[in-house]
């Protein structure tokens, strides 16, 4: 993925300079307690950004 945003140029240059250089991609979903706080997040990478997110809601789930 760093490959293929490097190669966007100006396009990708928000991807490559923002959170001290991590990249952001779909595939998460946050993790809130019983009170709606959010206490952290879970996420899947492999399949498409839909299959990841519904792995990892699946497995937010199983933490409540």
């Amino acid at each position: 993925m760093g490959t293929i945003v490097s190669g966007a140029d100006i396009h990708g240059y928000g991807m490559l300079n923002s959170n001290d250089g991590l990249l952001t991609i779909a595939g998460g979903v946050v993790i809130k307690d019983k009170n709606g706080n959010i206490i952290g997040a879970i996420a899947s990478s492999g399949g498409s950004p839909e299959q990841d997110k519904e792995i990892a809601g699946a497995g937010a789930v199983g933490l409540n």
